[in-house]
């Protein structure tokens, strides 16, 4: 959110996945490290890909969570969806 103040900023872009147990989160890569393991982000469970995150020193915050943040934001978004498990009706 830093670079928002910049003048070379544009729009925001971001990925989409789908947990194993329904929840649309925002993070980029396919895999996540868990339990020493990688792993496919869309065979686990949200909590279990967040708390992969926070021990990495990241937040992977829910899809729902990064609208609530955006949605009141002038700039442009572009979101790419990197999978979904299931079918959605927004």
């Amino acid at each position: 959110m830093g670079k928002v103040g910049d003048s070379a900023f544009k729009y925001w872009e971001f990925d989409v996945h789908e947990a194993v147990d329904g929840i649309l989160f925002v993070f980029h890569d396919d895999d996540i490290e868990s339990n020493g393991v990688m792993m496919p982000v869309k065979t686990l469970h949200y909590q279990q890909i967040k708390e992969s995150g926070q021990k990495m020193g990241i937040e992977i915050p829910t899809l729902a969570e990064v609208i609530d943040i955006l949605k009141n934001r002038p700039e442009p978004t572009m979101i790419e969806i990197k999978n979904l498990l299931t079918d959605f009706i927004f």
